[in-house]
C-alpha cells in the first residue's frame, strides 16, 4: 500500500528490467554505407571527322569536318575554344579537351 496522494512508480529493479527489454527488442544499428561519389567528368565526343592533311611551308595542317562545316587547323592550334589538335599521325589525330585536359583520338581513314 502506498500513502494517500503518493503516485505509484515501478521499483528500480522493474525499471532496469524494462530498459534492458527495450534495448533487446530494438533493431540492431546498421552503419550507413559511405556515399557514392559522382562519376568523374569525361570529355564529350568532339563530333569531328578526319578529312585530310597537308604539309606546307614546314607546317602541318589537318582538315576536319564538323557537320557541313569543314575546318583547316594547324597542328598545335585550336579547333574551337574547347579542343586543340595536339598531334597527327598516319593512323589518328590526337585532340585535347581543354576544360578537363583529356585526350581524345580521331581515326584517320582513307579519303572516299
Amino acid at each position: 500500500m502506498r500513502p494517500a496522494g503518493e503516485e505509484w512508480r515501478p521499483s528500480d529493479a522493474e525499471q532496469r528490467r524494462a530498459a534492458e527489454a527495450a534495448v533487446a527488442a530494438a533493431a540492431p544499428v546498421v552503419p550507413l554505407a559511405p556515399p557514392i561519389p559522382p562519376p568523374k567528368p569525361t570529355a564529350p565526343d568532339p563530333g569531328l571527322t578526319y578529312l585530310g592533311r597537308i604539309d606546307q611551308d614546314g607546317r602541318s595542317y589537318v582538315f576536319l569536318g564538323k557537320g557541313a562545316d569543314p575546318q583547316v587547323v594547324e597542328i598545335g592550334s585550336l579547333v574551337d575554344p574547347q579542343w586543340r589538335v595536339e598531334k597527327a599521325s598516319a593512323t589518328q589525330i590526337e585532340l585535347r579537351y581543354l576544360p578537363l585536359n583529356e585526350i581524345r583520338m580521331i581515326p584517320v581513314t582513307a579519303a572516299q
